[in-house]
């Protein structure tokens, strides 16, 4: 018999751990978008982004993964004005799922 994509995820989100894991990975996500914005000048913050979306490329590599290409777009996207509002708002979402 086969079994349904949708009941495989399904079974998946439903267990407990899905649930402590969402939220480690939530407050480490807002963790390092806060140190960017609080501690990293601008334009170097773009740069790092940038090092960060060449390491998400390489994410079959132990080390390097996909996880880094968003946080890099993220990174540069607190440098240019007219996308900062929508990653701090990010960042207050990730940082009420970090909490919950």
């Amino acid at each position: 018999a086969r079994r349904s994509a949708d009941h495989g995820v399904a079974a998946i989100a439903a267990r407990p751990q899905s649930g402590a894991l969402a939220k480690r990975v939530a407050a480490v996500t807002y963790r390092l978008l806060k140190w960017g914005h609080d501690r990293v000048p601008l334009g170097i913050r773009s740069v790092l982004g940038v090092l960060f979306m060449i390491g998400g490329v390489f994410g079959i590599l132990p080390l390097l993964g996909f996880w880094m290409f968003p946080l890099g777009v993220a990174l540069v996207a607190l440098d240019i004005p007219w996308t900062r509002h929508k990653i701090h708002a990010w960042m207050d979402s990730l940082k009420a799922k970090a909490k919950s």
